[in-house]
């Protein structure tokens, strides 16, 4: 059987937060970058994208309807449309609805790809950023194995709850 996985908001936060203190200590001031890219730029971003999607999925299912009511005219009246030779103008009203149709299924799936495509690239992005911070703010900060692979753990252990946040928003 599936579970459905369940957090509380004050699970969330007080998840979310002990872990960033763990990487407030572990990589100092660098880490509010991860923080900020994270949740400000690549949030909105991906709400954006998301919407856009969602509209254009709702084109798409009337586009649907509109090709099912074709189709259902056309089986219900079948015997008129053989008798009058009235094939070729019918079968070009069902091509043009189902052109206009994949254009937007189209349209839905490179939303769909640039969005799986920042969310994988964001882990490496985020980290990325954040060492390169770490290591830019001052000559005395060297990242060290132990710093990092604390941090990619870090950071990997925080994409779960991150993932979870518009769930959380939206129930």
């Amino acid at each position: 059987p599936l579970v459905k996985w369940h957090m509380s908001v004050f699970q969330f936060l007080s998840f979310f937060f002990f872990f960033l203190s763990f990487l407030l200590l572990s990589l100092s001031v660098s880490f509010f970058f991860f923080f900020f890219f994270f949740m400000v730029i690549l949030i909105p971003i991906n709400g954006y994208l998301t919407n856009v999607a969602k509209k254009l999925q709702i084109k798409q299912m009337k586009l649907k309807d509109e090709r099912v009511k074709a189709m259902n005219e056309i089986l219900s009246g079948i015997k008129i449309i053989k008798l009058y030779g009235w094939e070729q103008a019918f079968i070009d009203k069902v091509h043009s609805i189902r052109d206009k149709e994949l254009a937007i299924l189209r349209k839905i799936n490179y939303f769909v790809c640039i969005l799986q495509a920042l969310w994988n690239l964001a882990p490496f992005l985020v980290s990325f950023i954040t060492f390169a911070i770490y290591v830019a703010i001052d000559k005395d900060n060297v990242l060290t194995a132990q710093k990092a692979f604390v941090s990619l753990s870090l950071f990997n252990i925080l994409r779960f709850p991150l993932t979870m946040l518009p769930n959380l928003v939206t129930s």
